[in-house]
């Protein structure tokens, strides 16, 4: 099997919530990260605040652990 040949003795399973989660991790950091600098582009929505996104992203770390 390829994984044993990489050296890993176990992976993670990927739930169907789990590419869900990493996306709407992603999708809140950006619009923050965009909002933080300043950066005004019609298309990317008003985000929360960069502290509001990263207390966000960290429930949704926590959601990714289980």
């Amino acid at each position: 099997m390829i994984v044993k040949k990489w050296g890993l003795k176990s992976w993670l399973l990927i739930s169907q919530e789990m590419p869900q989660l990493v996306n709407q991790k992603g999708g809140v950091l950006h619009n923050a990260w965009f909002g933080h600098i300043g950066h005004k582009r019609p298309e990317i929505a008003d985000g929360l605040s960069l502290e509001g996104a990263q207390k966000n992203a960290a429930e949704i770390d926590q959601q990714l652990q289980l």
